[in-house]
């Protein structure tokens, strides 16, 4: 993953956010009032909820790197 630096995040964005015990977190960015809610890309995983305060945007993605698959030419 590919982030640009940013202080904010704009709603749906995909961010990587600190909280304030230092924890990272990277998800969907929702801002509901005084709570922000960190939506992962997983359906399998439930939407994180924090106080908005405790929440400090780091950046937001802007691209996905996959590897490129190496081919054997030792044949």
């Amino acid at each position: 993953m590919l982030f640009q630096r940013r202080s904010y995040g704009r709603r749906g964005e995909i961010v990587a956010a600190r909280l304030n015990n230092g924890q990272m977190v990277i998800g969907q960015y929702y801002h509901h009032g005084r709570e922000t809610e960190i939506r992962p890309a997983n359906a399998d995983f439930e939407s994180l909820f924090f106080p908005a305060d405790e929440v400090s945007v780091q950046g937001v993605m802007r691209a996905l790197l996959r590897p490129f698959p190496l081919t054997d030419h030792s044949e």
